[in-house]
């Protein structure tokens, strides 16, 4: 994939790494920086892990899980709008793929973020409560481990 620009969605650890997304020309990819500027982008070994990998982006950023991210690489309701379209367009099921609309639309629509995240979740095939991030949490702490 060759790499575009990444958003960050907020730090790992607090004046540490940080996790967000980029967007390259073959689809989007988990990325994570460092302090210092490099930034590293984790291949996920299947549609599905990546399709997970980035809703867990989307709920942690309505969820606000993690601390701030750089104020120069932050994400926005758009360019998270934008990810969950590609996913919609990327879907070969038809049933998942009408999930993630939703979501992208509550996203697009700027509904609370408890209705995004709840989207979300049932695009991801959980129920989840918008106050429970612990989830989304550990799987990008675990993909950013595993990248060491």
């Amino acid at each position: 994939m060759a790499e575009s620009a990444a958003s960050a969605i907020g730090r790992i650890f607090s004046d540490g790494p940080w996790v967000g997304f980029a967007r390259g020309s073959d689809g989007y990819a988990l990325a994570f920086g460092d302090p210092q500027g490099s930034v590293r982008l984790a291949s996920a070994p299947s549609r599905a892990e990546l399709r997970n990998d980035l809703l867990a982006i989307a709920i942690s950023f309505f969820d606000e899980a993690f601390g701030d991210a750089p104020a120069d690489l932050e994400a926005t309701h758009a360019e998270i709008g934008e990810m969950l379209r590609w996913l919609v367009e990327s879907e070969p099921d038809p049933a998942s793929a009408r999930l993630l609309h939703e979501a992208a639309d509550a996203v697009d629509d700027g509904l609370p973020g408890e209705v995004v995240i709840a989207r979300l979740a049932a695009a991801g095939g959980r129920e989840t409560d918008a106050g429970a991030p612990a989830e989304p949490i550990t799987r990008l702490t675990e993909r950013y481990r595993r990248l060491l």
